[in-house]
């Protein structure tokens, strides 16, 4: 049997046109909305699965496969395949749009040993990246946007808006494997598992999801003026900001990061407000 997974609310509630064409090429679908099931419920499907006789369709978004990968972690799965119906599609771009086979990649190597953010008391594992700083607040931004109205969301107005003149930068301590450092006027502090966050942001060009050291790297992104960081932000985009005095980039196994003044964070797109300070461990 072959199942759809899929979100119909993934690119701007188009996720059904996906569903749609996948099943033109698929026979023996039973279509299930991801988006309705809770984690229990999809446990126990997937657990249910024959393994080599089943196949599993994720038609959605980065936050679908992120929701994906938490609900069924340490599960033996039969095939999954991702076929990504998102706007941003970070992780397909990171792992390289090539390797997608008609529109869909397997993801069962790439949603093991996940890395765990610790926030505000919960564990959540991530697929591309957690947010920390202006990106955190610009997904709390669109969030409450998407509550009011079905208009368009352009994260890339929101972020201009922030740094031109709305956000507030903070003071950071960040531990990496016990070695401790600070930074003043902190834009941006995430910690990512692949190199792209943000809808095409290459913040981390090093970062490898499935490099045997199994490390993370956080980027920190800091500075007193508005305008530089401004200019700096098409080299983050392109992934050309190593030899930049205002990027810094830590690589290692367990990340700590705290913000003098708390702050919204973002787990693959999932907004978590005030958040004051995370910490990402690496699963061996």
């Amino acid at each position: 049997m072959n199942y759809c997974l899929y979100n119909p609310l993934a690119n701007n509630k188009r996720g059904h046109e996906k569903l749609e064409e996948l099943s033109n090429k698929i026979s023996d679908t039973k279509n299930i909305d991801v988006t309705l099931i809770d984690e229990k419920s999809t446990r126990a499907l997937c657990e249910g699965m024959d393994k080599k006789a089943d196949t599993i369709y994720l038609i959605g978004g980065d936050g679908t496969l992120h929701k994906f990968a938490n609900y069924v972690y340490g599960l033996d799965l039969p095939p999954v395949y991702f076929c990504p119906a998102g706007i941003g599609n970070d992780f397909c771009n990171d792992i390289g749009m090539d390797k997608l086979v008609d529109g869909m990649v397997k993801v069962n190597d790439y949603i093991k040993n996940l890395p765990i953010a610790s926030v505000n008391g919960q564990n959540v594992r991530f697929v591309n990246g957690v947010g920390y700083g202006i990106d955190g607040v610009c997904c709390e931004i669109a969030d409450e946007i998407r509550e009011k109205s079905d208009k368009k969301i352009s994260y890339t107005m929101i972020a201009l808006k922030q740094c031109l003149y709305k956000y507030k930068r903070r003071d950071a301590t960040v531990i990496v494997d016990g070695v401790t450092s600070t930074y003043k006027n902190v834009w941006i502090c995430p910690c990512m598992n692949g190199r792209f966050y943000g809808g095409g942001m290459m913040v981390a060009p090093k970062q490898d999801r499935l490099s045997q050291e199994k490390t993370v790297t956080v980027v920190v992104g800091h500075g007193k003026s508005r305008l530089k960081m401004l200019l700096t932000f098409p080299k983050l985009i392109a992934g050309k900001h190593e030899n930049n005095p205002m990027c810094k980039m830590l690589v290692g196994k367990e990340i700590t990061v705290k913000f003098t003044v708390p702050c919204a964070l973002q787990v693959d797109g999932e907004t978590i407000k005030n958040v004051s300070e995370y910490t990402v461990k690496v699963q061996d």
